[in-house]
């Protein structure tokens, strides 16, 4: 890795990392997120005790709506380019009801953040993690 790749992914990893830790310290104390309740947006029960084998997990919390998501992906995808696939996976989670799957849909063509699309409909993993605003990013060890 050169000197400036490494200096761009540390950054990178800095950020994440401070915004990570409140998620590292809910997943040491106990948030109740033994099921979070989640789906995969084209079907499917997301397993959560499978991929806690993976190991580092980043849920970026997502609206199809908000010009910030839209602009985020491009951080999202810089990551994603930077960090091993084997290692390191990546989550688009988008929590409620309020849009419907061919919003969300839209949104993913239109803007192709590289993640793996979850729907969190009863806001238990959003609760759970404390998340608040979109877009905003936990990691997961």
């Amino acid at each position: 890795m050169t000197p400036l790749k490494k200096e761009v992914y540390f950054g990178r990893m800095k950020k994440l990392v401070g915004i990570g830790l409140i998620a590292g310290l809910c997943g040491i104390l106990g948030c109740g997120l033994t099921n979070p309740g989640l789906s995969f947006l084209e079907g499917g029960r997301y397993d959560w005790e499978a991929d806690s084998l993976t190991p580092l997990r980043l849920y970026f919390f997502l609206s199809p709506d908000c010009p910030l998501c839209e602009n985020y992906t491009l951080t999202i995808n810089q990551l994603r380019e930077t960090l091993p696939e084997d290692s390191v996976q990546f989550y688009g989670v988008f929590p409620g009801k309020y849009y419907t799957a061919v919003e969300i849909r839209g949104y993913l063509k239109e803007y192709r953040p590289a993640v793996k699309s979850l729907l969190d409909p009863d806001y238990t993993f959003t609760h759970g993690l404390g998340a608040t605003v979109t877009p905003e990013v936990f990691m997961m060890d």
